[in-house]
């Protein structure tokens, strides 16, 4: 193992792997870890829930028994998670992996999560519950666009730039306009917000082309479903863990096997809308890298060995 932690001038520096869906992020930080002393932390809103392992491609109990990853299994499925919670857990998990002298590896496809990590987390009015269910009942009575259109009348800076399928972003910018007054771009933007107090290295993982991508996904997903996917969302659905209300059943695959389960589409429904849904997802992911990040450090996944003489020659100069 290569030893290279280095401090630059009194900041210690961390790691940063993002890439799009099935890009293979968890298999190369794992690999790394074999070359130089990093930690893993997760940065990806579907595997902090316990139980959803197979569609979330987690890596197995076997794996995190000898590689432990911080933010792995911290939530049941009908919970919540904030990106404020994970704001400050990941800050807690940075700061102890550096104690003991080592790097934080902050890996995942979360891009909401790592540029609120980077920028820094706005002051915003607590989530209210009792409002948020006000909220919920008024999209599924009315329909999302009808909401959004009432409250773009009034202001149209309050679900500005949040897809329709970003239930939980639109609810929370509904929540911080009725709690405040104001929108979440007019508070966020009257703020100093507090930076990562590190140097920060940004490396994106990704395949040559899109083509391959796509083929990696449908060839994943198929895999899942051999390890037993629906019987995995069947047991958190008849336990009450899976519950259509919370952010965890909208995650891809589990919302198209739940519709299935329920019988709302057919299985092979339930595949193509899986496969086409994640493949928009990869797709997102990689507009977010390129149109976020101009510091950022291209790898390729095609060949991990190369790519890890990269990393390491980059944070070593």
């Amino acid at each position: 193992m290569i030893n290279i932690i280095k401090k630059t001038n009194k900041y210690p520096y961390i790691i940063l792997i993002m890439g799009p869906t099935a890009s293979g992020k968890s298999k190369f930080a794992i690999k790394l870890r074999n070359y130089i002393p990093v930690d893993i932390i997760s940065v990806d809103s579907m595997l902090i829930y316990r139980g959803m392992d197979i569609g979330t491609a987690k890596p197995s109990k076997k794996i995190l028994s000898i590689i432990p990853h911080k933010l792995i299994n911290i939530r049941d499925p009908n919970e919540l998670y904030s990106v404020g919670d994970f704001y400050y857990d990941a800050i807690n998990a940075i700061n102890c992996i550096l104690k003991n002298n080592r790097i934080p590896l902050l890996v995942g496809g979360s891009m909401f999560y790592f540029k609120t990590l980077i920028n820094g987390l706005p002051l915003l009015p607590k989530s209210n519950l009792f409002l948020r269910k006000h909220i919920n009942n008024l999209i599924k009575n009315f329909g999302i666009k009808l909401i959004r259109y009432l409250f773009n009348t009034v202001n149209s800076d309050i679900t500005n730039n949040i897809n329709d399928n970003d239930i939980q972003r639109l609810i929370r910018s509904i929540e911080v306009f009725l709690l405040s007054k104001k929108t979440i771009y007019e508070l966020t933007n009257k703020q100093d917000l507090k930076k990562l107090p590190y140097n920060i290295y940004k490396f994106c993982l990704m395949p040559d082309n899109k083509f391959i991508l796509n083929k990696r996904i449908k060839y994943r997903f198929y895999k899942m479903l051999s390890l037993g996917f629906e019987n995995e969302v069947n047991t958190l659905f008849n336990n009450n863990k899976l519950l259509f209300n919370m952010p965890s059943s909208r995650c891809v695959g589990y919302k198209q096997m739940l519709s299935y389960i329920i019988g709302k589409i057919s299985y092979q429904d339930m595949i193509k809308q899986s496969i086409i849904s994640t493949q928009k997802v990869a797709k997102k992911q990689i507009t977010w890298i390129k149109n976020s990040y101009n510091n950022i450090h291209w790898l390729n996944n095609s060949d991990y060995k190369k790519s890890i003489k990269d990393l390491i020659r980059i944070i070593s100069y």
